[in-house]
């Protein structure tokens, strides 16, 4: 079950905002199994050279952990569907780059969390993750690889 909850109109630095918080809940015999809240920020489209570059990406070398997986589009495509999100800056390179002017595909906040939550259990797996929260501050990136 998805719930939108008090969603809200706002003017940032950026132009009109709209926040929202969304509430999902999985359900099983007897109760609740899980929720989860996502907070989220929709921005109104930039004007055309209003749009600041990206920031820089940190070198993924200094990570104290690292885990190197191989995402394709169709997969980044299959995860937007199960999650209901249509954007095509995670699955459509071509648009991605050009329209939206990132250097490549992104991967959803969702799969991040839960790539980082896996990657704690990698290194952590006798430890209990009892609550777990995250700001994505910077969007990350798929990376391309050739041959």
């Amino acid at each position: 079950m998805i719930e939108l909850t008090s969603p809200t109109a706002k003017s940032g630095r950026s132009g009109k905002l709209v926040l929202a918080t969304y509430l999902h809940t999985i359900l099983i015999p007897p109760g609740i199994a899980a929720e989860d809240t996502w907070n989220i920020v929709f921005r109104e489209e930039d004007k055309e050279g209003d749009r600041t570059p990206p920031p820089a990406e940190p070198d993924p070398d200094s990570a104290a952990w690292q885990k190197e997986l191989t995402l394709v589009n169709v997969m980044l495509f299959q995860f937007s569907a199960a999650i209901w999100n249509p954007h095509r800056i995670h699955y459509d390179y071509p648009y991605t780059t050009g329209t939206e002017a990132f250097s490549r595909l992104v991967i959803h906040g969702p799969l991040t969390a839960m790539l980082l939550l896996e990657l704690v259990r990698d290194n952590h797996g006798d430890a209990t993750i009892t609550s777990f929260d995250m700001r994505a501050k910077a969007p990350m990136f798929a990376i391309i690889r050739s041959g």
